[in-house]
């Protein structure tokens, strides 16, 4: 996850093989960087990659009991029809985040 500082504020999520192909891509930017983060054990759904419309999920299995984190490029309509035909699952939160993915 980049974010960076530009007037309105931008949030990247960049999918690199390396932290320094990340790294060298915030760079290459000219943005102010605010924050980066590594992403770790969230399931990434790319469903529409090309929006701007993503949504972290954290999901609670009641068979499994564990819970996954998902980020999902997708619509709003179309995350809370997938929500709602998950069965023998609690959702435990639900946020939108408007970012741009990049895959380098």
């Amino acid at each position: 996850m980049l974010n960076n500082q530009d007037g309105i504020g931008s949030m990247y999520s960049v999918s690199a093989s390396t932290w320094t192909q990340c790294l060298n891509y915030a760079e290459s930017t000219g943005k102010e960087i605010v924050q980066m983060a590594k992403e770790s054990n969230i399931e990434l759904i790319l469903n529409q990659p090309n929006l701007s419309d993503s949504f972290t999920v954290s999901i609670y299995d009641d068979v499994t009991k564990n819970t996954t984190s998902y980020i999902i490029f997708d619509s709003k309509n179309n995350v809370l029809n997938w929500l709602t035909n998950q069965s023998d699952k609690q959702i435990q939160s639900l946020q939108y985040i408007q970012r741009e993915f990049i895959n380098l």
